[in-house]
């Protein structure tokens, strides 16, 4: 079949570097895709460098950007406000739920919320609790634990350039208010005041205080949920863009001749926290030589 494809996919995560086959059209595209952060891409990246012509990742530089969700604007012609202020905070009896299944990451979230702890209580679920063991995480039948939280910790195991997966999204289906940990840019993606964003404060106790003085005031607990009279949350239709971009004419097929080490690592400014020094670059002195 591959000799008679006009497109192949190399999934990042399962490529092997010495058993990538040779191309076998001069017109065919490669496309470099993944949805993950560079962390689980352990290749021999000189050797695939000017293999590929298309990069299809999270990353908003790359040829193709694949999103778990979007935003989209409701017509205001169908009706009336989705949302009604009726005071949710009200019905809510609990504070933060974490479901979580990766104990140990990349962005050091799990420090992170250790320290939270201390200010704020913070329920965990999943593989990562000795009690709470809803399994899958984000299914239907966990996702009904939320009704009784004010908060979601929509914490990201990696914090990487525009890195930000479906626990985000999923959330804002419901009434409940995520708490971001990440560095997308939110503001660019999201409504604004339909989250919180952990890494505007210097320090999980920050973090805590403002969490506790919106959950002490009602109307600006409710406040936080006012974007959904004007927007609905949906998956991104990403397979469609790739369609898209196959079905147009294309010129000569060319590689890529770039650095992709570089590109995909370092410039991914992934940054990690820690109790000490907060959030730091992973990659210090190549992100400090990029900015000069």
């Amino acid at each position: 079949m591959l000799p008679y494809t006009d497109a192949v996919l190399f999934h990042v995560p399962d490529l092997v570097s010495s058993n990538i086959p040779s191309r076998f059209r001069d017109d065919q595209i490669w496309i470099l895709y993944s949805m993950e952060p560079p962390r689980y891409s352990i290749l021999k990246w000189h050797g695939i460098s000017s293999l590929f012509n298309w990069t299809m990742t999270y990353r908003s530089d790359s040829d193709i950007q694949v999103k778990y969700g979007e935003f989209v604007h409701r017509n205001k012609s169908c009706g009336g406000n989705v949302y009604k202020h009726n005071n949710v905070v009200r019905n809510k009896r609990r504070g933060v739920i974490w479901m979580v299944s990766n104990c140990r990451t990349e962005s050091k979230r799990e420090v992170y919320v250790k320290e939270l702890r201390k200010y704020f209580s913070v329920d965990v679920y999943g593989r990562c609790s000795r009690r709470n063991k809803c399994e899958p995480s984000q299914s239907e039948s966990c996702y009904k634990l939320l009704k009784d939280y004010k908060y979601y910790l929509s914490f990201e195991n990696s914090i990487c350039k525009d890195y930000i997966t479906e626990k985000f999204f999923n959330a804002l289906q419901y009434s409940i208010v995520p708490v971001v940990f990440g560095t997308a840019s939110y503001k660019e993606i999201a409504p604004q005041n339909s989250y919180i964003d952990a890494m505007r404060f210097s320090s999980p106790k920050l973090l805590a205080n403002h969490l506790r003085a919106i959950a002490e005031n009602s109307s600006w607990y409710d406040s936080l949920f006012s974007w959904k009279n004007s927007y609905s949350v949906h998956l991104h239709p990403w397979m469609c863009d790739l369609c898209e971009r196959l079905h147009q004419v294309q010129p000569k097929v060319k590689t890529v001749p770039r650095d992709l080490w570089s590109w995909w690592v370092p410039k991914a400014s992934c940054q990690k926290w820690t109790k000490k020094d907060g959030f730091q670059y992973i990659f210090p002195a190549f992100t400090k030589r990029m900015s000069l």
